[in-house]
């Protein structure tokens, strides 16, 4: 029996061998991209669940009332031109701004900017809701 009749007689078994090791590889590979799959999915939705309740949470703490929560400053007097950080914080804002302006402004519970004023300057946080309400606070930062 020469080596061509061997192969000849192998061929269909070998053939069917690689093809099921293929077929279960690819298996295999689809079952675990799956599965990775699935697992991102739960975990994006236990974040997403996660900031809904906190989201809650801060409602229940903060109540439903437009509040400015913080307004102020790291320096209460610096030189012309020197930077000076301020902070603010609003509960149940819509609009939310800094005059003089400096730059535009999102509602959030924390938020600091930076500001570099050249004259003793007064800086007005006022903050609206949906509803057309406005309450406003005020800091004075004066330059030497």
């Amino acid at each position: 029996m020469a080596a061509t009749d061997v192969i000849r007689k192998i061929l269909p078994y070998s053939t069917l061998a690689v093809g099921l090791a293929m077929v279960y590889t690819s298996w295999v590979m689809y079952s675990r991209y799956r599965d990775a799959r699935e697992q991102e999915q739960r975990i994006e939705k236990a974040k997403h669940d996660r900031v809904i309740e906190e989201g809650r949470q801060v409602s229940q703490v903060l109540g439903d009332d437009l509040r400015i929560l913080s307004f102020s400053a790291d320096e209460a007097a610096v030189r012309p031109g020197e930077r000076v950080l301020l902070c603010y914080g609003v509960s149940n804002a819509t609009t939310v701004k800094i005059e003089p302006g400096i730059e535009p402004l999102r509602p959030a519970v924390t938020h600091c900017l930076e500001a570099f004023p050249r004259k003793t300057t007064t800086y007005t946080l006022t903050a609206g809701d949906k509803s057309n309400h406005n309450v406003s606070a005020s800091l004075t930062v004066t330059v030497k």
